[in-house]
């Protein structure tokens, strides 16, 4: 039998003994489907904060980077206003971690003003 034979071949009658209430998913559908929902969320929310994680870390690597090459180039004379945490860090040791809400609006862009004395910026 070819290909053409079998597709234009009748279609069998159904059986006369068929239920269709009887092949219906029932609650083991519902849970099976529940279930397959509930790990795609799960497996969302785990992907997001891996994705998140991974460029947080290369925003450090990269800001270290910078830091490093500016050090390199330029040395301690060279006037660090860069506002990280390096040229904070010669003048008060606590503020190696970044700007804290103290610090004030803008902190974390770099100083508003390159005479800045606390080389940290923002409004005090």
């Amino acid at each position: 039998m070819t290909f053409f034979e079998w597709a234009m071949a009748a279609t069998p009658a159904p059986d006369p003994n068929f239920n269709p209430d009887s092949v219906t998913p029932q609650w083991i559908g519902f849970l099976a489907t529940f279930l397959v929902a509930v790990a795609t969320v799960l497996l969302v929310l785990d992907m997001t904060r891996r994705i998140r994680r991974v460029r947080y870390r290369d925003e450090i690597r990269m800001t270290l980077e910078a830091e490093r090459a500016a050090a390199d180039l330029g040395g301690a004379d060279s006037g660090n206003f860069g506002g990280g945490a390096v040229g904070r860090a010669a003048v008060d040791p606590g503020a190696a971690d970044g700007p804290s809400a103290a610090d004030g609006p803008g902190a974390a862009d770099g100083p508003a003003d390159p005479g800045d004395p606390d080389n940290r910026g923002g409004a005090r």
